[in-house]
């Protein structure tokens, strides 16, 4: 018994002859590669025309928006700028008040003790006054000045 190798049923390799099973011969083009119909010369100067006008307006709208943009961000650096501007002014009125701060803080201790003397030597007059006129001179809580003025 002889093999054929065309005959499958044989027990021979079958090769392929033509195209392969269940593909059809690429006759036919597929959705989207079809052969476009040839334009005429005064078509395809038309089509150049719109083209370039299309360009030329995109060209416009694209400078229109660059401009835009650029008016956008110096109007932002501009805004920086002065918030920068008035940081810094803050700054020197911080350190303004920082220095006058440090000057008045010696003044005021120096105030709080002198104001201690002087409570100090209120109490010390009015102790041997008699106990109706003592109710008239304010207490400690009132400050020193006030209360050296009702015992005068």
């Amino acid at each position: 018994m002889t093999t054929n190798p065309n005959n499958p049923l044989s027990g021979g390799q079958v090769l392929p002859q033509g195209d392969p099973p269940g593909q059809a011969p690429n006759s036919t083009p597929q959705a989207g590669n079809e052969p476009q119909p040839q334009l005429s010369h005064e078509d395809a100067l038309r089509l150049l025309a719109e083209t370039r006008s299309e360009a030329a307006a995109n060209r416009v709208e694209l400078n229109k928006l660059k401009a835009a943009q650029k008016k956008q961000d110096e109007a932002a650096a501009a805004a920086e700028q002065t918030r920068l501007e008035a940081n810094k002014q803050f700054e020197e009125l911080a350190k303004q008040h920082k220095k006058r701060v440090e000057e008045l803080e010696p003044l005021a201790e120096r105030l709080a003790k002198l104001s201690e003397l002087e409570h100090n030597r209120i109490d010390a007059m009015v102790k041997d006054w008699p106990e109706n006129v003592k109710r008239l001179v304010p207490s400690r809580s009132v400050d020193a000045e006030v209360r050296l003025e009702h015992t005068a």
